[in-house]
């Protein structure tokens, strides 16, 4: 199991990072929109479904019992507007989720054979009675709040912009590191030309990059009082090799010399 984890797992640091610090962030945002769309949302739609069922009630009541002069009054003063039309045309549009539970709840508490046509800015309301159909024309906002949308939108922005920035400050660090690896790479492998590094970043990297740096100090002075030293070894060496190359050559026993010779050579 951990084996198939570490496949899908990406495999440089930043990207990690990044992963370490968007999913706890993405599942909380899926989780409070989860709660609010299911819990608080679905309670404004059905309180606004309500509040039109019974304003439809009240406008219907009076056509029926007092004339249409009278449910002209009425709805007028709940800025509804109502029409009588004879015969009604209606395409019904692919509604969405809360648009059909709007027009569930109100066919619940109204009743009869209605129709609701959402539009861009008003909302049609049919309802047939006797031999006419009453027409209904709410304002949009009567049943349809865009405060929800507004939070979606406002919370996923939010979101984004901040793992922007934190994307920004991540690549900092990482740079960092980065540019600590390919000193030390450098200076392993004995390049002469190592690419310049200063400490930068956290604290936690800078102290690594000095550690870095005080180390690498160490090993070129331990190589360059070894390389002296060996020099001055070698020095003494030749100079002891020459003294003994000029007494052999002052010498009178040829055969002698000549064996020595080649050991010394």
């Amino acid at each position: 199991m951990s084996k198939l984890i570490k496949r899908f797992l990406p495999k440089r640091l930043l990207p990690r990072l990044l992963l370490i610090f968007l999913l706890p962030l993405i599942m909380t945002q899926c989780i409070v929109i989860i709660f609010f769309y299911d819990r608080h949302w679905e309670k404004i739609v059905t309180r606004f479904s309500n509040i039109a069922s019974n304003q439809i009630n009240l406008i219907t009541y009076e056509y029926k019992n007092n004339g249409i002069q009278k449910a002209r009054e009425v709805s007028a003063r709940l800025n509804i507007s109502f029409f009588i039309i004879k015969d009604i045309n209606i395409k019904k549009n692919k509604n969405t989720i809360w648009k059909n539970k709007i027009e569930k709840n109100i066919k619940n508490r109204v009743g009869g054979e209605i129709f609701l046509f959402f539009g861009e800015d008003t909302i049609k309301f049919y309802q047939k009675i006797q031999e006419n159909y009453v027409l209904l024309i709410f304002p949009k906002k009567y049943l349809h709040s865009e405060t929800p949308i507004i939070l979606f939108l406002w919370m996923i922005s939010s979101s984004l912009f901040l793992a922007f920035i934190a994307f920004l400050f991540l690549r900092i660090q990482i740079r960092a590191i980065q540019r600590l690896a390919k000193s030390a790479e450098d200076f392993g492998y004995g390049r002469k030309k190592e690419t310049k590094f200063k400490p930068e970043g956290a604290m936690e990297i800078r102290s690594a990059g000095n550690s870095f740096i005080k180390m690498k100090k160490k090993i070129n002075n331990y190589i360059s009082q070894k390389t002296n030293f060996l020099s001055g070894i070698s020095h003494d060496l030749g100079t002891i090799l020459t003294r003994i190359k000029l007494r052999l050559e002052l010498m009178d026993d040829k055969e002698e010399i000549e064996d020595v010779k080649k050991d010394v050579m």
